[in-house]
């Protein structure tokens, strides 16, 4: 190995570090994004279900707003 060849390893390795912490990260976010939706479809089914009808389809093919 040539001198000059050690800072470009380290470099790399480093940059590569770097995807991998990145990666890391982002899987966290998704997952903690996906917990907050999880907790918020439990809070939904906690709700009467006349709260959750925004709107119904009326028995002539219309929409009725709730």
């Amino acid at each position: 190995m040539q001198l000059g060849e050690v800072p470009v390893r380290l470099k790399l390795m480093n940059d590569a570090a770097n995807q991998l912490k990145q990666l890391v990260m982002s899987i966290v976010d998704m997952n903690t994004i996906a917990e907050g939706n999880l907790s918020t479809l439990a809070e939904i089914n906690k709700l009467p279900e006349d709260v959750l009808v925004a709107e119904q389809i009326v028995p002539d093919g219309s929409v009725e707003k709730g």
